[in-house]
C-alpha cells in the first residue's frame, strides 16, 4: 500500500509563477487567459508593517496572491496534474492503493 500525505495549505506561498502558466497550457487554456495571468502574478511588490513602520519594498519572486478569489483556481490548476501523476506512479508499482491524508481530502 503506498499512501501519500500532503498539507497543501501552507503551499499558497510557493507557487511557482512559471508552473501554473505551464499548467494553464497544457490544459488547453486560452492564451489570453494565460497571459493575463502571467502578468497578474509578474513583478509584485511587499512591503512589511512592523509596529507602524513600513518597511522597503521587496519583489515577490513566487506565490499565488493572496486574498483574491482567483487564487483558489489559480492553486488548483497548479496541484491538479500532481494526483494523475501519482496515481500513474502507483499503477507502475506493485503498490495496491493510494492514500490522500490531512488537508486535501
Amino acid at each position: 500500500m503506498a499512501v501519500l500525505l500532503m498539507d497543501v495549505k501552507g503551499a499558497f506561498p510557493h507557487v511557482a509563477e512559471g508552473n501554473v502558466i505551464k499548467r494553464m497550457e497544457e490544459m488547453g487554456f486560452e492564451a489570453n487567459l494565460v497571459k493575463w495571468v502571467e502578468s497578474f502574478m509578474k513583478k509584485r511588490k511587499v512591503i512589511m508593517l512592523m509596529d507602524r513602520r513600513e518597511g522597503e519594498r521587496m519583489d515577490v519572486e513566487m506565490g499565488v496572491p493572496q486574498g483574491l478569489p482567483v487564487l483558489l483556481v489559480l492553486f488548483v490548476v497548479y496541484i491538479l496534474g500532481l494526483f494523475d501523476e501519482v496515481e500513474e506512479k502507483e499503477k507502475e508499482s506493485e503498490n495496491e492503493c493510494i492514500s490522500y491524508v490531512d488537508d486535501v481530502a
